[in-house]
């Protein structure tokens, strides 16, 4: 039977957005009266309602699976990366999709320099792309993960961090990949050690300040 949780978390990214029943219904094309009724658990949704709901809310994916499979529909099956027929972008695509994106994302090089950042994930990482770097490696992804309060945001911050690491060490980019590694490396075992329990722990969703390392989007080499 569906949970009545998904329709509390509807309200509560409702609120979060601060947008009015009557902001939300406009967005996503349905009826005032239809939000009310599906916040306060009196109808059951169609899917077809949920999702444009979802979408106008801009719901992060953890939770857009967690309102889905709670109103008593299956998740959706794919990432948008996977859904694509040909996964690979140039770079001028690749930042066009994560632009359009309704969650936050980026794009990186193959050395994990940060090419470019939504707006939702320079939120997430509390960055102003707009403005020049003030370091050859602020804009390394590496260097990112290792600031404190990126680290305190991200749901699943060790295990983004682990894989980063696994992709620089065996990228064939050599001395430019060791030096990122030095540099980071105190910083990553600091953080590691004190951000280890509140973030193996904590059961966050990231419409409420955090988010989770999704896949990566390719993009086709030169």
């Amino acid at each position: 039977m569906p949970s009545a949780g998904w329709a509390r978390q509807l309200r509560e990214l409702r609120e979060k957005e601060h947008l009015r029943r009557e902001d939300l219904a406009e967005l996503a094309r349905v009826s005032p009266g239809t939000i009310k009724a599906y916040e306060l658990g009196l109808r059951s949704p169609s899917r077809q309602f949920l999702v444009a709901i979802l979408g106008a809310l801009k719901a992060d994916l953890h939770t857009r699976t967690e309102v889905l499979i709670g109103a008593g529909f299956a998740a959706d099956s794919q990432t948008p990366a996977e859904r694509l027929k040909n996964s690979w972008f140039t770079l001028d695509e690749a930042v066009q999709a994560v632009d359009r994106s309704p969650f936050p994302a980026h794009v990186s090089n193959e050395v994990l320099d940060v090419l470019f950042a939504n707006s939702l994930m320079q939120r997430v990482w509390e960055a102003d792309y707009s403005q020049p770097p003030r370091s050859a490696f602020e804009r390394n992804f590496l260097s990112v993960l290792s600031h404190p309060h990126v680290a305190t945001r991200l749901l699943n911050w060790e295990e983004a961090l682990t894989e980063v690491l696994s992709m620089l060490r065996w990228s064939p980019t050599g001395p430019r990949v060791g030096r990122v590694l030095r540099v980071q490396a105190r910083n990553v075992d600091r953080l590691a050690t004190r951000h280890r329990r509140s973030i193996t722990t904590s059961c966050g969703r990231g419409n409420d300040g955090r988010t989770t390392h999704q896949d990566r989007r390719r993009v086709e080499p030169d």
